[in-house]
């Protein structure tokens, strides 16, 4: 059980995904499974140093690299392979309870933004 406390302004919108956020960790450690869709490579992505372009910094699928393609973002971030990647994401082959990303796709997923709702109500 998560303790709820009375926040108030701002503090209680955060106390309302931190209970959503916590609830999930605790099914993905129990069954290593997507609980919520995870929208890597879709609503967020990572540069890496070397101008590698991922979907997220768990998997690290290349799905191109910047110096490789004149520094042309947008010709990687909507290239075949980064569609191939999506698709992996999307089809449950991304599952992780890291923060920044439980964070993002909560707020992409409209069945847990309604969860969030009725946390901070």
């Amino acid at each position: 059980q998560i303790k709820q406390r009375n926040f108030k302004g701002v503090s209680k919108i955060t106390e309302a995904f931190r209970i959503e956020y916590y609830k999930n960790v605790k099914k993905y450690l129990q069954t290593k499974k997507q609980i919520i869709p995870c929208y890597a490579g879709l609503a967020s992505g990572q540069i890496y140093a070397n101008g590698d372009v991922w979907q997220c910094c768990i998997d690290a699928d290349v799905m191109g690299n910047l110096r490789e393609n004149n520094y042309d973002f947008k010709k990687i971030w909507f290239s075949p392979k980064a569609a191939e990647i999506r698709k992996k994401v999307k089809d449950g082959g991304c599952g992780c309870p890291l923060a920044n990303a439980s964070y993002t796709n909560m707020l992409m997923d409209f069945k847990t933004l309604i969860k969030i709702i009725i946390n901070y109500l």
